[in-house]
């Protein structure tokens, strides 16, 4: 019941089974793991909620985000954002698809990046 009536943006599944969640709606992701919901704030001076359009997790357990703002990283406790100006395609992030071997494709309104770990 946790996310009953939530405007879901994205969805993943993590490598080690975790569900995540996005809601435009929420400053926050929400997890699911064995039964227990928790949330993970957005640091909202890097990405607005409203903006979320995809969420992918890599084999090393960091959260990526599409937005329009850019492709958005949850890695070692802290967030950060790439922009055009880190070689980013566009800003505007629609699909965010990891590789086994981490690689992060990002599929923007300019073309497709890709970032290596």
């Amino acid at each position: 019941r946790e996310l009953e009536g939530a405007a879901l943006a994205a969805a993943a599944l993590g490598p080690n089974g975790d569900l995540w969640f996005a809601n435009h709606r929420q400053p926050w992701l929400t997890r699911y793991r064995a039964g227990e919901w928790t949330r993970l704030p957005l640091d909202l001076r890097v990405v607005a909620p409203d903006s979320v359009a995809a969420l992918s997790v890599a084999p090393n357990l960091e959260l990526w985000l599409g937005s329009r703002e850019g492709l958005v990283r949850f890695g070692g406790g802290q967030w950060s954002k790439l922009t055009t100006a880190d070689g980013l395609a566009d800003n505007n992030v629609s699909r965010v698809i990891i590789a086994p071997d981490g690689t992060v494709w990002a599929a923007t309104a300019g073309g497709v990046s890709r970032f290596e770990p």
